[in-house]
């Protein structure tokens, strides 16, 4: 797998190397350790929309307040993080998946700090308002669930660094943005186009 680097006067060809075995192994234990169960709450009338595996079920009924043909359910989302479609990317053969993982910054944000706004919210809500208290103190019951649920969950920063140095970029090559030029030119636009493909 070849990645192709363009820099202000040359494209340099870069070699990647990488153990597939090692790969998969810190993607395996990604999905083990940094998935993110995620608290949801569906209402429907459909109950057939409900494709969910059962072990993620919290709770589900029949009719809710006063219309008994609405069907709920309370669930777990899971939530991968995006650094996994970049390692299948990688293990499929995009060399530009690289530049992606070594620029890689986990922006899920984190259970606790969503609680604590929620917290700081609820405080500036009138004490007259029922219904936005009420509703808050469920969104905060429903953070501490999923906190408690995800505890064990640890950062997906440490692997994706392991991942980075698992991977190995050799120079090959390189040659300047004027005989690159010259080459599309001879070639046409398909081979420009199928080249800027694979160029970051």
């Amino acid at each position: 797998m070849h990645l192709f680097i363009a820099l202000d006067n040359c494209i340099v060809k870069y070699k990647v190397n990488f153990s597939r075995e090692k790969i998969l192994n810190i993607k395996k234990e990604i999905l083990e350790n940094c998935v993110h169960f995620k608290n949801r709450r569906i209402t429907t009338s459909v109950p057939e929309a409900f494709e969910i595996d059962d072990k993620y079920i919290i709770n589900s009924k029949v009719g809710t307040g006063i219309n008994p043909k609405l069907y709920s359910l309370n669930y777990y989302e899971i939530v991968y993080p995006n650094i996994i479609k970049l390692i299948d990317r990688l293990l499929n053969g995009d060399a530009t998946s690289v530049i992606e993982i070594e620029a890689y910054k986990d922006e899920r944000e984190d259970i606790k700090n969503k609680i604590d706004k929620s917290f700081d919210e609820f405080y500036k809500i009138d004490s007259s308002d029922k219904k936005s208290l009420k509703y808050k103190i469920n969104e905060i019951n429903y953070l501490i669930e999923e906190a408690n649920i995800n505890e064990h969950e640890r950062k997906v920063d440490e692997y994706v660094n392991e991942l980075i140095d698992s991977i190995k970029l050799t120079e090959m090559d390189r040659i300047s943005i004027r005989k690159a030029n010259l080459y599309f030119d001879f070639f046409g636009d398909e081979a420009k186009e199928s080249f800027v493909r694979k160029l970051v």
